[in-house]
């Protein structure tokens, strides 16, 4: 039963962990947009920094 608490909990933090990570990047990218000057094109996704 120990272990599986142990095997459940890796799980679970991995999953945070991936998940916590790819809006990390999608923040760092949003902010250097804005940065930069750019704007960001909600309706072709965050990732699309426009230029002006």
């Amino acid at each position: 039963m120990k272990r599986f608490g142990f095997v459940f909990g890796g799980v679970i933090l991995l999953c945070l962990g991936i998940w916590l990570g790819m809006h990390i990047e999608r923040w760092l990218i949003v902010d250097s947009c804005l940065d930069g000057g750019g704007a960001i094109n909600i309706e072709r996704g965050f990732y699309n920094c426009v230029f002006e």
